[in-house]
């Protein structure tokens, strides 16, 4: 689950378990004059509330409903149905959550969505990718699944003339064991892993540093994680510098450590 932090609530992401169909949550199950008035009442209790010391909470809350009242009754709700997309083009993401998540994304940085996270579990398997057994039945599955959705992503993009002004990001939390265990699985490995990154106007098609032979350790140019988030927030055009108020105390943090984008594709 991703959640906003210190953004606040307003920022939480808003998940959605089956692409291709309308969130659950967001049919509208009264007329719409209905639920206005319904929203009126809330303003007139929640005023009251506030008076007592919390117009901040009030004031976010408010803001949540006003923005999820517009989006109940908005006509691009039509954006979560792929049915309109062309039969070829959903065959190539592949009919998987994730390879219909991958199209799902496009459409919704169409609509102006400036994040979207597509999760690759797998269909197949409930432990996704965490392979600590059965690890040669689950990984050719897996990536039949994360391949076609991952790369027909980056080529429609491109088609579209998106991929400069989208940053697309493949990456894990860490890399598995370069040796298979007892259970024929691997299990976590955080000294090596990798990361991929297409678009966003940066300069790629390379391959940037090398594991030794047997992908244990970082051999040549190690690229840490911090890295990788410099960059991301280098082409977003936001100070990888920048210090943020981490809590309601008001004590300031920064956004990263190490503030050096990778040098080689920025």
């Amino acid at each position: 689950d991703v959640n906003s932090g210190v953004l606040g609530a307003r920022y939480d992401s808003f998940k959605i378990k089956q692409p291709g169909q309308l969130p659950e949550d967001v049919r509208l199950r009264l007329e719409s004059d209905v639920l206005y008035r319904r929203l009126g009442l809330t303003d007139a209790l929640d005023a009251e509330f506030a008076k007592t010391g919390a117009a901040d909470v009030v004031k976010e809350n408010r803001d949540i409903y006003n923005r999820t009242s517009r989006c109940l009754t908005s006509p691009r709700l039509k954006t979560f149905d792929l049915g309109d997309e062309p039969a070829p083009l959903r065959d190539a993401y592949g009919h998987t959550r994730f390879g219909q998540g991958c199209l799902l994304a496009r459409r919704l940085v169409e609509e102006g969505v400036s994040f979207v996270e597509v999760f690759s579990h797998g269909d197949s398997y409930d432990a996704g990718w965490d392979t600590h057994k059965a690890g040669f039945r689950d990984t050719p599955k897996l990536c039949g699944e994360a391949d076609p959705g991952f790369a027909t992503l980056v080529t429609d993009l491109k088609d579209r003339g998106m991929l400069d002004d989208t940053l697309v990001v493949w990456m894990g939390e860490f890399g598995r064991t370069p040796r298979v265990n007892a259970r024929a699985g691997r299990d976590h490995w955080p000294r090596v892993s990798c990361c991929l990154l297409a678009g966003g106007g940066m300069r790629t098609g390379q391959a940037i540093g090398a594991t030794n032979r047997l992908g244990e350790y970082a051999l040549d140019r190690p690229v840490h994680m911090q890295e990788v988030i410099a960059t991301i927030y280098h082409n977003l055009g936001i100070d990888p510098g920048t210090t943020t108020i981490s809590d309601p105390t008001g004590r300031p943090q920064d956004l990263i450590e190490n503030r050096i984008p990778i040098r080689e594709i920025v």
